[in-house]
């Protein structure tokens, strides 16, 4: 009987052995909106051609956000057993690495990180993926028959839709930092969450997002396809600021409809930052929401772009440093393209699905909450 034990053991042990993919280290969310299944780095389709000092560089500036948290803090409320020191203490093995040396950044994830597939609750690994680009806008410091459209920082009441404060209902409180000519390269601000205000004299500063008040977001493109006032297969950032700007008569009726205001600050450094606080970086950063998602990881992305109008696998390392209104959902991601013409281009025409991995710090895995378990 022992020997029979003993053989069904092998037995059992050599079947799992050829097929590792029946079981896999799995993390569950707190809430159990998502589960994280680890992966190798040899299932990441295009791995071994990413130029790993990009990601690094983009890597170090999240890691100068946690310098000030308590290390025994969790990650975020969903991950909750990771902790800050599980990512501090990788941060400074990444100080250590040689930041133009590929191989040596390739090595430094590999042998710092784990990666796992991000799936939701309906077992779907699969979402969606967009872009945002640093929009610049004219502005003044003070208001005048050109300069009328206020930009608002962050109020204490936070329940005022956009139709009402479109209406006055910030009026004297103070709370106007510039004042814009178009409200609808506003619009367009707001929807990018951070941008650069040109003022009269050519001084050019940088807005911050500085949150948002309590409505969701609405897509300015789905109102608009919602009345027919334009085909859905060609609305996209770019059209739709054409078509709001011919037709001012409807501006406010399309706007309104989005009841999602954002607040901005004066960003005295004159770097674009995201959320997380990180200086970003084009093609490298990525807004999530971060309601599920924690700010600074690395996650390896598997999605496409149109490029030049031909459309492309993109696949990556990009860092989670933003979110956004409209970043919604555990599976979605909305990748920083920078502050030029192309970036706006680029920016209007990503929509495509995709998926991503978190990368994890290894030292997670002695956590003991990741445990092995049938998928």
């Amino acid at each position: 009987m022992a020997i029979f034990r003993i053989i069904f053991l092998f037995f059992f042990i050599f079947i799992v052995s050829i097929n590792d993919n029946l079981y896999a280290k799995t993390i569950e969310s707190k809430s159990g909106n998502f589960k994280l299944k680890e992966v190798k780095f040899s299932d990441l389709i295009g791995w071994d051609n990413e130029n790993f000092t990009l990601p690094l560089k983009a890597f170090l500036k999240s890691c100068n956000q946690i310098k000030n948290r308590d290390e025994d803090d969790s990650i975020n409320s969903e991950l909750y057993k990771i902790k800050i020191k599980d990512l501090a203490n990788t941060c400074n093995v990444a100080g250590t690495v040689d930041k133009n040396n590929k191989d040596a950044a390739k090595e430094f994830f590999e042998k710092n990180f784990s990666p796992f597939l991000v799936i939701d609750n309906d077992k779907d690994e699969y979402g969606l993926f967009t872009g945002y680009y640093i929009t610049t806008i004219n502005g003044s410091r003070v208001k005048n028959e050109t300069y009328k459209y206020p930009i608002y920082k962050r109020p204490n009441n936070l329940d005022y839709t956009r139709e009402e404060i479109n209406n006055g209902a910030l009026d004297g409180e103070g709370l106007e930092i510039f004042y814009t000519d178009d409200k609808v390269d506003l619009a367009f601000l707001q929807i990018q969450g951070s941008g650069i205000i040109r003022l009269e004299d050519g001084t050019e500063i940088t807005l911050s997002y500085d949150g948002k008040n309590n409505y969701e977001y609405t897509s300015i493109g789905k109102i608009i396809a919602k009345y027919d006032y334009m085909e859905g297969k060609n609305i996209n950032a770019i059209t739709i600021k054409e078509w709001l700007k011919n037709n001012p008569d409807k501006i406010d009726e399309i706007l309104n409809q989005n009841k999602s205001y954002i607040f901005f600050k004066e960003n005295k450094g004159g770097q674009i930052r995201g959320a997380h606080g990180s200086i970003l970086t084009a093609y490298r950063s990525i807004a999530v929401d971060d309601s599920y998602m924690p700010y600074g990881f690395p996650f390896w992305l598997d999605t496409k772009i149109n490029f030049d109008k031909k459309v492309r696998e993109l696949r990556r390392i990009v860092i989670s440093q933003d979110t956004g209104s409209a970043i919604k959902g555990v599976v979605r991601g909305d990748i920083f393209f920078g502050d030029n013409e192309k970036a706006e281009k680029l920016a209007s025409h990503m929509v495509f699905k995709g998926k991503y991995y978190i990368l994890l710090p290894k030292s997670v895995s002695g956590t003991g909450f990741i445990f092995l378990r049938k998928w």
